[in-house]
């Protein structure tokens, strides 16, 4: 308050002052702006509102609105709006509007500020000096919210800019790739949103085909934490179908090697036991490959919501297989015990049953 009080008696004194300028083209009110100096800037604006249409030359000729909105400073945008209302139609050097500002610079107040203004409509699909709109910088931040310019009706999502990229390519063929730019992909797709033809091989290949996708885009629409959850599952489900299928060639207790009826067969085939081997061998094999087979299939899903459930259904067959395997592996004790009784039998051993006692065994 003492501030906006001094500048007051400035102004009543040398009045000449409120226009002056730096070496940077900055006036009084553009540090207002840039400082969040609200009451400051109210007072300026009471002494001269034309102040607010000052640009700074040697800053990318920058109003204080473009200042106050690239800092966030909200309060600041609505004093230069009440005294100027049309100052939002002034663009920097580079051609870029408030909204542009606001998106580039990550300021998710000022962002909601100017969507709420009716004449946003006629920022929202403005370009800049290389032809991006205000959706295309938003393709190209790191964190910023700005679902709601998605969603806007009258946002275009398939204009080009000069380098003949939609706001769906810059997403696409960006350096770095986060979790958050899968998720703006998904809301530009499900908004109609489609890649151009930005250069000749990018457009030689969707030609060809419009509906695959190159390794490397497929790559960049999964979230790394995710590939690196599937590749896991299916090392997994490759042992265990490894493991199962050996274990149908070496079956518990051999075969029957004796001339006969049964020759050739497992020894223990008759036993429950082992019936439940067989079964839950059977089931882990099938569970496993089948689960190896959806790693694959999601391989070729571009959007998230149909990779996460191919893995989640290959998840839930991994999990049946290795309670399969525990099952089958339970029964090694049973397959010892049976196996020792055969071997005692060959050997010399026989069981006799006595009134008197359960099992009596005796030599020859």
């Amino acid at each position: 308050m003492i501030i906006a009080e001094i500048v007051e008696v400035l102004l009543k004194k040398h009045p000449t002052l409120i226009k002056e300028v730096d070496d940077f083209g900055w006036s009084a009110l553009h540090y207002a702006a840039r400082y969040g100096a609200d009451k400051v800037a109210k007072e300026l604006l009471n002494a001269d509102k034309s102040i607010a249409y000052i640009v700074a030359e040697k800053d990318n000729n920058k109003t204080a609105l473009h200042l106050a909105t690239c800092e966030g400073n909200v309060k600041i945008m609505q004093e230069i709006l009440t005294y100027c209302p049309d100052c939002w139609e002034m663009v920097t050097s580079d051609g870029q509007n408030i909204l542009h500002l606001a998106v580039e610079f990550e300021k998710q107040e000022a962002f909601d500020f100017i969507l709420k203004k009716s004449w946003v409509d006629n920022l929202i699909n403005q370009m800049d000096d290389e032809g991006n709109t205000p959706l295309h910088v938003y393709a190209a931040t790191d964190d910023f919210y700005g679902r709601d310019l998605v969603h806007h009706p009258q946002a275009d999502k398939n204009v080009v800019n000069k380098k003949n990229m939609t706001p769906l390519d810059v997403v696409v063929y960006s350096d770095v790739y986060s979790t958050r730019q899968n998720a703006v992909m998904e809301e530009l797709t499900k908004k109609g949103a489609t890649m151009g033809f930005w250069n000749p091989v990018i457009r030689d290949y969707a030609l060809r085909s419009h509906t695959k996708k190159s390794n490397l885009e497929i790559k960049r629409f999964i979230p790394t934490d995710i590939r690196k959850i599937a590749d896991t599952h299916m090392v997994v489900a490759a042992l265990i179908t490894t493991v199962a299928f050996a274990a149908g060639f070496t079956i518990p207790g051999g075969y029957d090697s004796n001339d006969g009826p049964n020759q050739g067969l497992a020894i223990l085939s008759r036993k429950a036991a082992f019936k439940l081997f067989i079964i839950s061998d059977t089931l882990a094999m099938v569970c496993s490959a089948a689960a190896v087979f959806l790693h694959f299939i999601g391989a070729s899903f571009v959007e998230t919501s149909k990779l996460v459930n191919s893995y989640a259904a290959a998840l839930i067959l991994v999990i049946v297989a290795m309670g399969a395997m525990i099952a089958k592996d339970s029964h090694l004790r049973f397959y010892t015990v049976e196996v020792l009784k055969i071997l005692d039998e060959n050997r010399g051993f026989k069981q006799q049953k006595n009134p008197s006692q359960k099992c009596n065994l005796q030599w020859n």
